[in-house]
């Protein structure tokens, strides 16, 4: 985990000119943070195309359809559109997990 969060240290720093609020972005992250860690080693830095089977009373969105990538997309697009860092983190820190465009670690 700690030479996962090293990787993607380097990635945005290495490509700061790049980086921002969108699927490029979020996808690579996501690739090297779940490096390793996922029963599935293909759904590293995809979005997850498997129902999530918890027993909360919030049940997100189903896997991969167009339904919840157009969300992934609209709400990138916000946290872009947001000039102020704080607001802007505060937003992606809210909608990305109620979401849960990713499969989980096991």
């Amino acid at each position: 985990m700690i030479l996962n969060h090293k990787d993607a240290i380097e990635f945005l720093v290495g490509d700061a000119d790049e980086i921002g609020f969108n699927r490029y972005t979020i996808l690579n992250l996501h690739a090297l943070l779940a490096n390793n860690l996922l029963a599935d080693p293909t759904a590293a830095g995809r979005l997850r195309y498997i129902a999530v089977g918890n027993r909360a009373l919030y049940i997100p969105p189903a896997g991969d359809t167009s339904a919840h990538r157009g969300k992934l997309r609209s709400d990138l697009a916000t946290a872009a559109a947001i000039t102020d860092p704080f607001e802007q983190a505060f937003f992606v820190m809210v909608q990305l997990p109620y979401l849960q465009p990713f499969r989980r670690c096991e």
